[in-house]
């Protein structure tokens, strides 16, 4: 974000951190829905297949592991035929979704590659934007109003007891 900030103009600035956050929310938003369509599509089929005889093909029972997986992590401990088979499925899922995530940010490396290297300078953008000058008048002075906190410091101690 700095580096795209750093390349455009400064009255371009807000518009482009509002582009880079709506591309960076759809792009979130599509890396959800992918994983999830993985999961949806491969894991019931692949429990389906990995099932022990009894829970063989039995979609239904493949459908609630996928469903409430933590309530068959206790009922069937580790080493049993059936948990071997959860085991396995969801580990040959999780590896599909961390190969097509590498993909997808492979891309993204590779357009990486090819920003501009902008130089940071340690100035702000406007030498006097931290100055009343910049607005051609005096900023008004005002008086110290501690009375105000001090009041609702009050009001907040009368409020709690």
């Amino acid at each position: 974000m700095i580096s795209i900030q750093a390349a455009t103009k400064h009255e371009h600035v807000a518009v482009i951190t509002g582009l880079y956050l709506a591309t960076f929310n759809i792009g979130s938003a599509c890396g959800s829905t992918l994983s999830a369509a993985i999961i949806t599509q491969k894991l019931v089929p692949n429990l389906m297949d990995t099932l022990p005889v009894p829970y063989h093909n039995n979609r239904t029972f493949a459908e609630l592991i996928r469903a409430a997986p933590s309530h068959y992590i206790v009922a069937f401990p580790v080493g049993t035929p059936v948990r071997d088979s959860m085991i396995v499925s969801y580990r040959d899922v999780h590896g599909l979704l961390a190969s097509t995530s590498l993909g997808l940010c492979t891309l993204l490396i590779g357009f990486a590659a090819f920003i501009r290297n902008t130089e940071l300078v340690a100035r702000q953008s406007h030498p006097q934007a931290e100055t009343n000058e910049m607005y051609g008048y005096e900023a008004p002075e005002y008086e110290d109003q501690g009375w105000v906190m001090e009041l609702r410091m009050n009001l907040w101690m009368a409020l709690k007891t």
